[in-house]
C-alpha cells in the first residue's frame, strides 16, 4: 500500500465512521507505529522483503485509548485497548495460504498462540484478518454457525482446531449475509484492490456482546478489508 492507496482508506474510514481497520498483504517493510492524519498506524512487515505484512489503522479518537501494541511478525499483529469494564486486546492476522507448506501453516499458529497467551486475561479478545480458509457450513456448536461459505477445507479444520484450543468463536458464520459477499476473492474500494477477509474470532466468553454488534460489523467487512469494533 502506497501513500495515495493509504489516503483513500482513510477518506473511506471517514465516510463510513470507521473506528478501527484491519489490513492483511499490506507488503511493507519494518515494523512500527505512526501519525497520518487524523489517524494513527500500527504495522508489521518483513524485515526485507516486500510481501505478507499487516496493520491497524486507528482513528484518533479511538487512538488515545490504545494502551500499547505489538507487532509480533510480518503475519500478525496486536493493540490493547482501554475499555469498560473490560480492556479489548484486537489481533490482526494474515495466515498462509493453503499452498504454503505444513511447517509454514503449523509455525504461524505457534506463533499466534504465543501471541494469545501473553494477551492479559482479563481481556475480551477478537482476531480479525484474513485465514485464508473455508470452514463450511457445518455448525460447530459454540464455535461456528450454519452461514459459513461451501464445504470445509484442510486450513479450515486446522481454524476449527485453533477454535477449540482456545475458546473462541467464528462470529460470522451466524449472520446471513449473501453468500457472494463471504466469497474470498478481489474487490474494489476506489482506487484499492482488497482481499475480502472472511472470519474473525472473538473469545466465547464475549460472544453474546459480538453477536449482537456483528450485522453492523458484516457490512463493513463486505466493502473493505477489515473488521470494526468501536
Amino acid at each position: 500500500m502506497n501513500q495515495g492507496k493509504l489516503d483513500t482508506v482513510k477518506m473511506e474510514m471517514a465516510r463510513m465512521k470507521i473506528s478501527i481497520l484491519g489490513i492483511s498483504e499490506l507488503k511493507w517493510t519494518g515494523m512500527g507505529h505512526f501519525q497520518s492524519g487524523d489517524y494513527k498506524v500500527f504495522y508489521a512487515g518483513h524485515d526485507a522483503n516486500r510481501k505478507n505484512g499487516v496493520a491497524l489503522i486507528v482513528e484518533k479518537e479511538t487512538a488515545n485509548a490504545v494502551m500499547g501494541y505489538n507487532p509480533k511478525n510480518d503475519r500478525m499483529i496486536s493493540i490493547q485497548i482501554q475499555g469498560h469494564p473490560i480492556n479489548l486486546t484486537i489481533i490482526q492476522v494474515y495466515a498462509p495460504t493453503t499452498d504454503a507448506d505444513e511447517d509454514a501453516r503449523e509455525a504461524f499458529y505457534s506463533e499466534l498462540q504465543q501471541l494469545i497467551d501473553s494477551t492479559p486475561k482479563k481481556d475480551a479478545i477478537l482476531i480479525i484478518g484474513d485465514w485464508n480458509a473455508k470452514v463450511g457450513e457445518k455448525e460447530e456448536p459454540g464455535k461456528a454457525g450454519k452461514e459459513g461459505l461451501g464445504y470445509r477445507n484442510e486450513a479450515g479444520d486446522r481454524l476449527m482446531e485453533f477454535c477449540h484450543e482456545n475458546c473462541l468463536c467464528i462470529m460470522n458464520t451466524w449472520s446471513s449475509s449473501p453468500k457472494e459477499d463471504l466469497t474470498p476473492g478481489p474487490h474494489q474500494m476506489g482506487s484499492v484492490e482488497t482481499k475480502l477477509i472472511t472470519y474473525f474470532a472473538v473469545d466465547d466468553g464475549k460472544a453474546q456482546y459480538c453477536q449482537q454488534r456483528h450485522v453492523q460489523e458484516q457490512t463493513v467487512a463486505q466493502t473493505m478489508n477489515c473488521y470494526y469494533q468501536s
